[in-house]
């Protein structure tokens, strides 16, 4: 993945990098698939957040997730 090589290698410990990419892979790719960040839509993000929480996720937790990932490219 293009992002993950320009942005998050170069500007993150190896851990952070872990953590993205386990992210990404465990949770946000399978909801939004290959979906350009920037056709994301505040209802795409909201059924994410309900998926999540069904899921038995906290939304303090739902919430650190979308940030860790996609807060700068936004």
């Amino acid at each position: 993945m293009k992002w993950f090589e320009d942005y998050v290698r170069p500007n993150n410990k190896y851990s952070e990098q872990l953590s993205k990419k386990y992210i990404l892979s465990s949770s946000l790719l399978p909801f939004f698939g290959r979906k350009p960040v920037g056709q994301i839509k505040g209802h795409d993000i909201e059924r994410y957040k309900a998926q999540q929480v069904q899921e038995g996720y906290t939304n303090k937790t739902i919430t650190n997730r979308l940030k860790q990932v996609l807060a700068h490219r936004i």
